[in-house]
């Protein structure tokens, strides 16, 4: 009931397809369930919606044909040998442009929505055969914050979530973590903290060239001839100066000889 009051159409009295994976997802529904094995299911219940009456027509999910297959899915969750990827941690440098990634592409502290994960493997080239549009739905729904809680649950997805869902995706590309990692890293849109960091740093570098040809300018320009010359010049000068102080000298000491 609440599903159906939160679907936007007053009245409704059948679920649309994502709506429904939703929900299996918040009743724990999709754990150890293989994601085309969850995809089938929710295909499956669509297929039997057809002709009933609350469907009205349309590829819905009817209560009847939704129960059953949440049952199917309790059931394959016993017999089950799937295993997801492993939890995914971050540090240091990978973090911050995971976190970068995750903010461009439509994260933010309240999270991210369906369409931004969508956008993300579509930008990243992910979406494949092994990784479609309905495959990356399932992802979401596995890896959206509070998945199992047993309560109706936003479509958000937290930053960890992202990065486990990335993992999913990789999984399902037979690749490890870090290749699907490194993609999304090479292919996230700049934010516009980037932007303008990116725009003072062309400016430094602007007005540090235009300093240097300033200065350059107004330097006085000496042909290599006539650096050598005054090279040579202040060298003679210096022998000069050497030789006149020890004449000074040898007549300092001449007269101190004589007086004494």
């Amino acid at each position: 009931g609440q599903y159906l009051a939160a679907s936007g159409t007053p009245g409704a009295q059948a679920l649309e397809p994502v709506d429904a994976l939703h929900a299996y997802a918040d009743l724990g529904l999709l754990r150890c369930v293989a994601l085309d094995a969850a995809q089938a299911a929710v295909t499956a219940a669509v297929a039997a919606s057809e002709g009933t009456p609350e469907a009205k027509g349309g590829s819905l999910v009817s209560p009847a044909p939704f129960a059953a297959c949440a049952k199917k899915l309790a059931a394959l969750q016993v017999r089950s040998t799937y295993k997801g990827p492993d939890v995914v941690e971050l540090i240091g440098e990978d973090r911050r442009l995971m976190f970068a990634a995750f903010e461009a592409f439509g994260g933010s502290k309240h999270g991210m929505r369906p369409d931004g994960f969508e956008a993300t493997v579509r930008a990243c080239g992910l979406i494949g055969a092994k990784v479609t549009e309905g495959t990356a739905a399932v992802i979401f729904a596995k890896c959206k914050h509070l998945a199992g809680n047993k309560s109706m649950a936003p479509k958000v997805m937290t930053f960890e979530g992202f990065a486990q869902a990335c993992a999913h995706v990789a999984a399902e590309y037979s690749v490890k973590f870090e290749v699907v990692k490194d993609r999304v890293f090479k292919c996230a849109p700049k934010t516009e903290t980037q932007k303008a960091q990116e725009t003072a740093e062309k400016a430094r570098k602007e007005a540090a060239r235009k300093a240097k040809e300033v200065a350059e300018a107004a330097a006085p320009v000496r042909k290599p001839w006539e650096s050598k010359k005054n090279n040579d010049k202040a060298e003679a000068e210096r022998k000069l100066a050497e030789a006149e102080a020890a004449s000074a000298a040898a007549s300092a000491a001449a007269s101190a000889a004589n007086e004494a």
